[in-house]
């Protein structure tokens, strides 16, 4: 069973800023007038998010923030 490889390239997030630095991935929720309430969008958002920094041997480090 083949899994096709996960890329951030090109995808835009609406309820979630991703950043890639120094080996860390930071995810910071980013729905401040709904004080960060998870909906579908986010959720989706960070399960592929942590799914692409599971796959990916140089991220050390995922830093989850909220604005």
């Amino acid at each position: 069973m083949s899994m096709n490889k996960l890329s951030l390239d090109g995808l835009v997030f609406q309820a979630t800023k991703i950043d890639i630095s120094n080996n860390i991935l930071s995810i910071t929720l980013n729905r401040p007038e709904k004080k960060n309430a998870i909906n579908n969008v986010m959720m989706n958002e960070l399960n592929y998010a942590l799914a692409y920094a599971k796959q990916e041997r140089s991220i050390r480090v995922v830093v989850i923030a909220a604005e």
